[in-house]
């Protein structure tokens, strides 16, 4: 079944997870070892108080407003075990990419304007 195999990041109150499904093969396989079985990768994207999709990434449900419901809630970004969110922040804004199958994706950030990197250490 799907797998989260990265960290997730949260980013203007979203957070943003990858998962990797692999394909059931026409021996009803899903060992990721199989050859040739390189899975779904899939890019989630959710309101981190709510769990509420943050993007309108299924059209297909609106009729002449947006709608978001659970269906919006992730994208396939490709073929492959993606990465985890790999995330830059520079005097131009935020930018994210996420690597899967030999392809880099980059799914949409948005910026407030007010993200302040922050970053903790154990100390022992």
């Amino acid at each position: 079944g799907e797998k989260s195999l990265a960290p997730a990041a949260v980013i203007s109150g979203i957070a943003y997870y990858t998962t990797y499904t692999p394909f059931i093969s026409a021996g009803g396989s899903t060992d990721p070892c199989v050859v040739g079985n390189r899975g779904t990768a899939t890019i989630y994207a959710v309101k981190y108080l709510t769990a509420a999709a943050a993007y309108n990434w299924d059209s297909s449900n609106d009729t002449s407003v947006e709608v978001l419901d659970v269906t919006d809630r992730s994208t396939v970004a490709g073929a492959g075990i993606p990465s985890g969110l790999v995330i830059s922040i520079s005097a131009g804004g935020i930018s994210a990419i996420v690597g899967t199958g030999g392809a880099l994706v980059t799914p949409d950030i948005v910026d407030t304007g007010s993200t302040i990197p922050t970053y903790w250490r154990e100390v022992w």
